[in-house]
């Protein structure tokens, strides 16, 4: 069950990111789990089973640290894990449309784990691990955008990149919330 959201040990702001990094990283997990599906015998299966599993270890990571804190994940996180289900299989019909999810989803969450680093380090008193786990998953999220790149070349795909990112800030900023 739930906990209540008015019950956390945690600031406001340090309960929103966990919040919304859970459900990132559940996102993230389900969405190369679906693309493996499709792709496992495509020339990018083994980069997706390791970016797979590395979501799945930030998602350990911020499912350990909603329950230290009390603090409720996501209330939409049934709806986006069907989108993240409905994205992933979309994108898993080409290794192209693979990578082209991966350059737009990463894009918008480097921008977002910044912000997160940036609001933390400026807190009075913050979690070290927290701030020092958000640099890694940065680091881990901005490589998997290069490796996206690289396999892209200097083709563009503004359209679907557009959607894509459009829909990511959208759960991004109602996920803090609820």
């Amino acid at each position: 069950m739930p906990k209540p959201y008015f019950n956390s040990k945690c600031s406001y702001n340090i309960a929103e990111i966990l919040r919304v990094n859970h459900a990132g990283e559940t996102a993230a997990q389900i969405i190369y789990a679906m693309q493996l599906k499709n792709l496992a015998k495509s020339d990018i299966a083994a980069t997706l089973k390791e970016m797979h599993d590395q979501e799945l270890q930030h998602l350990a990571f911020y499912s350990e640290y909603l329950k230290k804190y009390n603090v409720s994940p996501s209330f939409m996180l049934p709806l986006w894990r069907v989108l993240s289900a409905s994205l992933g299989f979309a994108t898993s019909l080409t290794p192209t449309l693979a990578m082209i999810c991966t350059k737009a989803v990463e894009e918008v969450i480097d921008e977002h784990y910044k912000e997160q680093y940036d609001r933390i380090k400026d807190l009075d008193s913050y979690d070290q691990l927290l701030l020092s786990k958000i640099a890694e998953h940065l680091a881990d999220e901005i490589h998997h955008k290069q490796i996206a790149i690289d396999y892209l070349g200097p083709f563009q795909y503004p359209c679907t990149e557009l959607f894509i990112k459009l829909s990511c800030k959208l759960a991004i900023y109602i996920s803090k919330k609820i």
